[in-house]
């Protein structure tokens, strides 16, 4: 196993002021600012990174990206408890869920759709491709909405990204369905299914042309 070397405390983060610091294993500082944190890596580390786990400017954000870090140093991080658990059996776990494909290359251990959160993600988003996805949702509070309707807006999926989530053209459809309709929809809605009432531009607005994502919750 290479030895590191224990680094200074880092004076600034991508996240903003740092509030705290801690150096975990040597080279790796534990981090967290008002508004988020994660691991900032010294740069014998970051060398040290494969580069399919690799993160420009040696910070690995909290929500996610810190699992990469523990995962390739498991040997270290297999001495720190967590709960019951160690921080490189969790890194293990979150990891093969939501970065499947690093996951394969550093373990060489292959993810399937029941055991990554982001590959059943893809298997499920895959099928609708082609097809007008719901994005968006407004109750009867919404100025456009008669009571007991639910207006929905829809976009094209025309592709999945690596994390699982569409990407749209740019025609987006508005409608009106049941709001009962709505309530037992599908993982997934599609327009189709739902079989909404068009709305016209005169009683829902312009149709708009806008950049957005779907995140389909594993």
């Amino acid at each position: 196993m290479t030895h590191f070397s224990r680094t200074p405390k880092p004076s600034h983060s991508p996240w903003g002021q740092i509030d705290y610091a801690d150096q975990i294993v040597p080279g790796v500082w534990s981090v967290g600012t008002p508004s988020h944190g994660g691991f900032l890596l010294s740069p014998e580390r970051q060398t040290a990174m494969p580069a399919v786990a690799r993160r420009a400017g040696a910070a690995y954000e909290e929500d996610a990206e810190w699992s990469l870090v523990a995962l390739v140093f498991a040997d270290e991080f297999s001495a720190i408890s967590c709960a019951e658990r160690t921080m490189a059996d969790i890194a293990r776990d979150h990891v093969r869920n939501y970065y499947p494909d690093e996951y394969a290359h550093l373990t060489g251990d292959t993810p399937t759709a029941e055991t990554s959160h982001v590959l059943r993600r893809r298997e499920i988003c895959s099928a609708a491709i082609g097809q007008f996805v719901v994005t968006s949702a407004f109750g009867d509070w919404a100025d456009w909405v008669p009571d007991g309707k639910v207006g929905i807006i829809a976009r094209e999926a025309i592709g999945i990204t690596r994390e699982g989530h569409y990407e749209y053209g740019d025609v987006e459809r508005r409608g009106l369905v049941d709001a009962a309709r709505y309530d037992n929809r599908a993982i997934v809605s599609l327009w189709d299914d739902l079989n909404p009432a068009l709305c016209d531009e005169g009683a829902a607005g312009p149709l708009f042309r806008k950049t957005a994502t779907l995140t389909i919750q594993g």
